[in-house]
C-alpha cells in the first residue's frame, strides 16, 4: 500500500517535470508554468494532489536540474571524444551584450555531430577577446583540455576570425597546433559570391531593385497591403504578402521574394496599374515607384530574365542548402559544388524549365503572359540563354570556394580519399588511387595522430588492405550509392580493429567544420529567448533555456527521472512537497518520506 502511495507522488512529480521541461524546450516564459499546470487539472489530472512547486520561481528552480541532466551526457561525449573541432560565431543579444557561441563536432558512431557547447560573454571584440570568450565557455562547459584535441575551427570570414596575422585563426593555430585547419564557413562564402555576381550584371540589379521597391512598397503600408489583398481576393487569386531580400543567408529569401513575384505577377502588375493611375490618396513618390514597377512588369526581357533567375537561383539554393547541413563533410562540399558546376554549365547551354514554360507561353499566346501583353516582345528576342551570366556566377562561386590561396584547400581536397563513391574499381587503377591524398593528410595530422596513439608505418598498410577490401565491395555493388561508407566501419568491432589506425584519420577528417550555419541557428534560438520582454536574462540563464532548446530531445521522448531523482537529492533538506494524503502523526509522516527518498533513489539502481 505504502509502495503504491510512493509510486503515485513519483509519477505526479515527474509529470510537474515534464510541464517544466516543456516550458523550456518550447522556449516559453516561466510565467506560463502554473496556468500549465491548472490546465492539466482541469483535464482531469492528478496534479491537484500536489499543493507545492506549483509557481514560476519553482519552474525557474526546476531549470538547473534539467539542464544539469541534459548537460552531463554531452559532456562526457566530448571529453570522450578523441578529437574535436570547434565552431564559433559571436552577435549581440537583446539586452545589448556581446557573446560568443560555441559549438563542438566530434564523431559518435561514425558520423560527424554539432553540439551546442555554451554561450560566453565578450569582454573585448578583438581578437584576444574572443578568444578567451570561447576558451572560457568551453572550460566552464568541463571540456578543460580541448586545445590538445583541437583539429579544425570555423567560422564566418569575419577578419577578426580569419585574419591572417591577428586573428581568432592564429591563436587556434599556436602554442604547436600549426595542423589546425581553419575554415571559412562555405554557406557564407557562397552567399558573398553570388552578391559578388550580382553587383557585375546590370540584369541582376535591376531584379533585385524591384524586388526591394516591390516589399518596400507593401511593408511599410499597411493600407497597400489591403489594396494588394483586395486585388487578388477580386482576380480569385490565392494572396501572397510580397517578401523582403535580406536575411541571415541572402540566396532563399531572394529566390523567395522572386518566387511571390512570378507567382502572383497579374495580381502585384493589376495593383501597382491601380496606383499609378490613382490620383487620390497616393504621393508622389508612391506614384512613381509603380509606374517603373509598371514598366519593368511589362517588359518581356525582364520578366523572361526573372524566368531565368529563377532558374539560376534553384540551382544555388540547393547547394546552400547542402552547405547549411549539420552534417556537412569536406566530401560533401566537393560533391555539391561539382553538381551545382554541372548543372550551372547546362543552365548555360539550354533554358532551365522556368524559363522554358514562360518561352513557350509566350510563343503560343503572341507575346501574352498570364492575359498581360508584353512590351519589347518579337521572336528574335527569345533566343538567348545569359551564358555571360552563368559564367560568371560559376567564376565567383570558384574564386570564392576553390582559392588557390586557402591554405586549408590542399587538406580538403586530399579528404575526398575519403569517400568511396570516388574509388575506382578496377585493379590497375585502385592500388595507387589516394597515395598522394594520404601522405598530405598524414604530414598535416602527424602530430594529432601521434598524439592518439597512432602507428604510421601500420596506417600505411591498413590503407592497402582498407583498398582492398573497399574494392571488392564496390565490385559486387553495381550501384555505387548502395556501397558502404567509411562512417559504416566505426560501428563493427572486427573493422575497428583490424582498421584501428586508419579510422583515426577518417575520423579527423569527418570532424572538419565546413560550415557555421549552426551558429546562426543557435542565435535564433537566442533571439526567440532573450527577447526585449525577456532581456533580464543572465547568460548562465540564457545558456540553459539553450541547451534544453536545441540539444534537448523531443517532448515525447523526454524521461524527467534523471532530472527528478537530481532535484530530490540535491537539497539540503528533504524535499516535503504537500499532498493530500491521510493524516498521520509527525513520526508516520516522516517514516512515509524517508521511505519515498528510498523508492525514488532505487528507481536509478
Amino acid at each position: 500500500m505504502l509502495l503504491r502511495e510512493c509510486q503515485k507522488r513519483t509519477n505526479i512529480l515527474k509529470k510537474v517535470f515534464n510541464t517544466a521541461y516543456m516550458i523550456l524546450k518550447c522556449e516559453l516564459p516561466f510565467t506560463l508554468f502554473p496556468n500549465m499546470l491548472k490546465l492539466q487539472i482541469k483535464n482531469g489530472s492528478d496534479i491537484d494532489g500536489l499543493s507545492s512547486y506549483r509557481t514560476n520561481t519553482a519552474c525557474r528552480r526546476f531549470t538547473q536540474y534539467i539542464v544539469d541532466d541534459i548537460r552531463e551526457p554531452l559532456k562526457d561525449a566530448s571529453n570522450n571524444a578523441r578529437v574535436f573541432s570547434v565552431i564559433y560565431d559571436g552577435a549581440t543579444d537583446a539586452s545589448v551584450t556581446e557573446v560568443e557561441i560555441v559549438y563542438c563536432r566530434y564523431v559518435r558512431d561514425g558520423k560527424p555531430l554539432n553540439c551546442f557547447v555554451n554561450l560566453h560573454e565578450v569582454e573585448h571584440a578583438h581578437a584576444e577577446g574572443v578568444f578567451s570568450a570561447i576558451d572560457n565557455a568551453m572550460v566552464s562547459a568541463g571540456i578543460e583540455n580541448w586545445k590538445e584535441k583541437l583539429v579544425g575551427a570555423g567560422s564566418d570570414g569575419a577578419k577578426v576570425n580569419v585574419g591572417i596575422n591577428n586573428s581568432v585563426a592564429t591563436r587556434m593555430q599556436g602554442d604547436g597546433r600549426e595542423h589546425v585547419v581553419i575554415v571559412h564557413c562555405v554557406a557564407h562564402r557562397l552567399e558573398l559570391a553570388i552578391l559578388g555576381a550580382i553587383k557585375e550584371n546590370e540584369m541582376l540589379q535591376t531584379v533585385q531593385d524591384m524586388l526591394n521597391k516591390i516589399h518596400k512598397h507593401y511593408h511599410y503600408s499597411p493600407k497597400a497591403l489591403r489594396e494588394l489583398e483586395m486585388v487578388a481576393e477580386a482576380m480569385g487569386e490565392k494572396f501572397l504578402k510580397p517578401q523582403r531580400l535580406s536575411g541571415t543567408r541572402w540566396v532563399p529569401h531572394i529566390r523567395r521574394a522572386l518566387q511571390v513575384l512570378i507567382s502572383k505577377y497579374s495580381v502585384i502588375l493589376a495593383n501597382f496599374e491601380h496606383v499609378s493611375e490613382s490620383r487620390h490618396g497616393s504621393t508622389v513618390e508612391v506614384q512613381g515607384r509603380a509606374k517603373f514597377l509598371v514598366k519593368k512588369l511589362k517588359d518581356f526581357r525582364v520578366v523572361k530574365f526573372m524566368m531565368f533567375m529563377e532558374d539560376l537561383l534553384e540551382i544555388i539554393n540547393i547547394l546552400s542548402l547542402e552547405f547549411q547541413k549539420d552534417d556537412v563533410t569536406a566530401v560533401d562540399v566537393l560533391d555539391a559544388l561539382d553538381t551545382a558546376t554541372f548543372s550551372l554549365v547546362e543552365l548555360g547551354q539550354r533554358p532551365g524549365n522556368t524559363l522554358q514554360s514562360f518561352l513557350d507561353t509566350v510563343a503560343d499566346s503572341n507575346g501574352k503572359y498570364k492575359g498581360v501583353l508584353l512590351m519589347n516582345y518579337n521572336d528574335g528576342t527569345v533566343a538567348g540563354h545569359y551564358q555571360d551570366i552563368v559564367d560568371c556566377t560559376i567564376d565567383h562561386i570558384s574564386n570564392r570556394l576553390s582559392n588557390s590561396r586557402d591554405k586549408a584547400r590542399p587538406v580538403l581536397e586530399a579528404a575526398r580519399i575519403s569517400d568511396v563513391r570516388d574509388w575506382p574499381t578496377t585493379r590497375t587503377d585502385l592500388p595507387p588511387y589516394g597515395n598522394q591524398e594520404l601522405d598530405t593528410l598524414l604530414q598535416q595530422f602527424l602530430p594529432v595522430l601521434s598524439r592518439m596513439g597512432c602507428d604510421q608505418s601500420e596506417l600505411k598498410k591498413e590503407w592497402i588492405q582498407l583498398k582492398a577490401h573497399v574494392g571488392n565491395l564496390l565490385m559486387r555493388h553495381p550501384n555505387r550509392n548502395q556501397a558502404p561508407s567509411l562512417s559504416t566501419f566505426f560501428l563493427t568491432d572486427d573493422y575497428r580493429k583490424k582498421f584501428h589506425n586508419i579510422l583515426m584519420l577518417v575520423e579527423i577528417v569527418f570532424v572538419l567544420p565546413m560550415s557555421s550555419a549552426v551558429c546562426e541557428r543557435g542565435f535564433s534560438a537566442v533571439n526567440r529567448i532573450k527577447s526585449d520582454w525577456r532581456a533580464s536574462l543572465s547568460t548562465e540563464m540564457l545558456y540553459g533555456l539553450l541547451l534544453v532548446s536545441i540539444e534537448g530531445p523531443e517532448l515525447m521522448e523526454y524521461d524527467a527521472e534523471g532530472a527528478l531523482h537530481r532535484w530530490w537529492t540535491a537539497g539540503k533538506r528533504i524535499r516535503r512537497p504537500a499532498f493530500e494524503v491521510a493524516q498521520r502523526d509527525d513520526e508516520g509522516a516522516s517514516e512515509d518520506e524517508d521511505e519515498l527518498v528510498e523508492f525514488i533513489l532505487s528507481q536509478q539502481e
